[in-house]
């Protein structure tokens, strides 16, 4: 089964080790140094009244498409399309990636969450479109992670997979799902992707 198949029957790929350890610490050295700015999930939802009210979260400015991100951004923005365009052979014709770091501290004050878990949504973009969403993640904890869910309204996740150093997992863009988060840590540090493809 490749990964076509995989993602359009709305399974989950995982891949363990994804990146050489060289380029693991070049990335975690990346994620501590580029800028970010503060934000929230759902992104656009502009009558909110404060961040809180969401999932409250940074994203990374540099990583930023075009004009508005740092030179070294858009230079790892570039190698991270080619290598999954070769990993899985794939064309892709829109990409978004960022980094993303979401404290603790302002979790706890956050209304979005309900024992760790985040909002359950869906990252759909266009419909009939094919695309995939993915997480990369930089921790290792058994309470961190994604879950799935079977519908929009389910309390109890379907699959939940756990954060573990050099992850990559890739799913379906309709997939509703959500971020777990462990509290003792001081942040939850992933990378996210969506993109569509020929």
């Amino acid at each position: 089964m490749n990964i076509h198949s995989i993602i359009k029957n709305r399974s989950v790929y995982i891949q363990n080790n994804y990146f050489t350890p060289l380029m693991f610490e070049v990335l975690k050295r990346k994620m501590r140094k580029f800028n970010y700015f503060p934000t929230c999930l759902p992104e656009g939802f502009k009558w909110y009244g404060n961040r809180f009210q969401g999932y409250p979260c940074y994203d990374c400015y540099d990583l930023s498409i075009n004009m508005v991100g740092t030179p070294k951004g858009q230079r790892l923005r570039n190698y991270l399309k080619r290598k999954l365009e070769k990993d899985f052979d794939l064309k892709i014709k829109r990409f978004w990636v960022t980094m993303r770091y979401t404290k603790t501290d302002e979790l706890e004050k956050s209304a979005s969450t309900l024992e760790g878990c985040s909002l359950v949504h869906a990252d759909a973009v266009a419909k009939d479109t094919s695309e995939m969403a993915g997480v990369f993640y930089f921790d290792q904890s058994y309470f961190a992670g994604t879950a799935f869910f079977r519908t929009l309204t389910c309390k109890i996740p379907d699959i939940k997979i756990t954060s573990e150093p050099n992850r990559l997992i890739l799913y379906n863009v309709e997939s509703f799902h959500a971020a777990y988060h462990d509290f003792t840590f001081d942040q939850r540090n992933v990378m996210v992707f969506n993109f569509e493809y020929e």
